[in-house]
């Protein structure tokens, strides 16, 4: 992924948490003319779980947001390997949609990069072959 897509990928971000975060603040129950009038504020339950809501709201928008990025970095290698000849229905093909979905193979597999599509494939198929045999 190249700098200008993250950058744009995190603006996005923000700007969907801004969106959110303002939703809450919005969709909160507003204290009555009478309430205000009379100078009430919530107990500090009420502003414990208020501030937890946004917290889970924020920590769940966090984990989309690494899940798409997941997704993103497991289809541009599947992708490369149908290039380099994995194409679907093949062995290569089904053992890398395998593998992949580790993080730990897809850090080795990244720094294939530079190296031609039978070195690729290769580690596939023995990475495959060493974890289920």
């Amino acid at each position: 992924m190249d700098i200008s897509n993250k950058e744009q990928e995190d603006e996005e971000f923000e700007s969907v948490m801004l969106a959110l975060a303002l939703d809450v603040m919005l969709s909160e129950e507003r204290p009555t003319y009478a309430q205000r009038k009379l100078h009430l504020s919530p107990g500090p339950e009420e502003k414990g779980t208020v501030g937890l809501t946004k917290l889970h709201l924020v920590s769940g928008l966090q984990e989309k947001q690494i899940v798409s990025s997941n997704r993103h970095e497991i289809h541009d290698m599947m992708a490369m390997l149908i290039a380099d000849g994995a194409i679907p229905g093949t062995d290569e093909h089904f053992y890398a949609s395998q593998l992949l979905l580790e993080q730990k193979y897809r850090d080795v597999f990244s720094s294939f990069k530079g190296f031609s599509p039978s070195v690729r494939l290769g580690w596939i198929k023995r990475t495959w072959e060493l974890n289920n045999f």
